[in-house]
């Protein structure tokens, strides 16, 4: 009896306790199951935005890569084996695989389609040439993301018909050369009459050939632009390539340069557009230059000029067609230097003036730019006078005997709207005869 009372009074197990830490564990099993899921999904989701980046990158890569490939023209007519303005054209649907991951073959490449469009503009107005001054490009390109959604990225850009003659000029670091900001000591600015192309020396000056078949070089100050010394040099090299071991028997002088360029539209019967004042399209003729001095004081030399032109080259050459460079220096009197004169051009083999076939006029760019009511020094007038700075982009423009000289009408829209790019005014005024 006693035994059946202690059996009866030992503690029984806690089931129900149990049954709570079962609850809480496949609670926590569905808690961790949702992390998990949610971690794959943004996991998931982080991949696919870093492949549309690199998708997307690509692509940008690639328009821009077009854009500028575009930009890489030499001539502006068609010209044989060169790539010119005049072939920029459109471009519609060319496949473009893109592999940065490796091989064609690799997951991470992907194809692209590329279109390109190519309009002309601005259209001409009151009579002018409908020859464009740029091209607008819009350059897309297509793809399709790891999702099957289709994409498009779409860089637009603007390629201006300028001659690429110009552009050298963008080699030079502002307020000197190239190698000014090569890590050396600073350099004195550069004047601005220098000609672009030419080279800087170790000791500061800069010297200059017109053309590679020239063996004469120039050397200029740096400062005043101004010519201190004459030098013989090899032939066969660029101004670029001018080094001091390529200048000879050199002679010391004070000279005023006098720089331009020669241009020819004498192949129409009609006065040139505007497009053709901006970028004569004929050949060039030879020619020389002739200065007519009446300075007081006199020259320090006679006959106080030397003119230099590479019209032989250019004639022969299609390196610049229908370009004429010409250099004169002038040994002026005086103190400080200074000259008074006319320049003009001496045909070789050509006409100038009257009625008889191929004869030709010789006109002068020139215009008041500065809006002062006169033609200045360095607006390049029929007579200078008292010069004693340098002076350049002195242009000439030959057409046609029984044409006028071209006067421009610039565009007035700050934005290029009207008639053209550019507010400036490239007319011309009679010269010879």
């Amino acid at each position: 009896m006693a035994r059946t009372r202690r059996q009866a009074q030992r503690p029984r197990p806690d089931t129900h306790g149990s049954g709570v830490a079962l609850i809480e564990v496949l609670l926590a099993l569905v808690v961790l199951s949702v992390g998990l899921a949610s971690l794959a999904r943004l996991q998931l989701w982080l991949w696919t935005s870093v492949d549309a980046s690199r998708q997307q990158g690509e692509a940008s890569r690639l328009a821009q890569q077009d854009l500028e490939g575009l930009r890489a023209w030499l001539a502006t007519a068609p010209v044989p084996g060169r790539m010119n303005y005049a072939a920029i054209a459109g471009l519609t649907l060319s496949t473009v695989p893109a592999t940065p991951g490796g091989s064609a073959s690799s997951p991470f490449s992907t194809p692209y389609e590329l279109e390109r469009r190519v309009l002309d503009g601005p259209p001409a107005t009151s009579g002018e040439s409908p020859l464009p001054r740029y091209k607008s490009i819009a350059t897309t390109l297509r793809w399709v993301d790891r999702e099957g959604a289709r994409r498009e990225l779409v860089l637009p850009g603007l390629i201006a018909g300028l001659d690429p003659f110009w552009s050298g000029a963008l080699r030079l670091a502002p307020g000197g050369d190239a190698s000014a900001s090569s890590g050396a000591a600073a350099a004195p600015p550069r004047h601005p009459l220098v000609p672009y192309d030419a080279v800087a020396l170790a000791d500061g000056r800069l010297a200059w050939k017109l053309s590679p078949s020239s063996d004469l070089a120039w050397l200029f100050d740096r400062t005043t632009g101004r010519i201190t010394q004459r030098c013989n040099a090899t032939a066969g090299l660029s101004a670029g390539e001018l080094g001091s071991t390529a200048l000879a028997s050199c002679v010391a002088l004070t000279g005023l340069p006098l720089w331009g360029l020669v241009r020819f539209a004498n192949t129409s019967i009609a006065e040139p557009t505007r497009a053709e004042l901006i970028d004569p399209p004929s050949a060039a003729l030879d020619l020389d230059l002739r200065l007519t001095l009446s300075s007081s004081p006199a020259p320090v030399s006679t006959p106080g000029w030397e003119c230099e032109d590479n019209s032989t080259t250019a004639v022969a050459s299609a390196a610049l067609p229908g370009t004429v460079r010409y250099l004169c220096v002038v040994q002026a009197g005086g103190s400080p230097p200074r000259w008074t004169g006319r320049l003009d051009l001496v045909p070789l083999g050509w006409p100038l003036g009257g009625s008889a076939a191929g004869a030709q006029r010789v006109c002068r760019y020139s215009a008041d730019h500065n809006g002062n009511g006169r033609i200045d020094n360095a607006e390049h007038p029929a007579v200078y006078a008292d010069v004693d700075q340098p002076l350049g982009q002195q242009n000439f423009l030959v057409v046609p005997a029984g044409l006028s000289c071209p006067v421009d009408r610039p565009g007035s829209a700050v934005d290029g709207a009207s008639v053209g790019l550019t507010r400036v005014d490239f007319s011309t005024l009679a010269h010879q005869p």
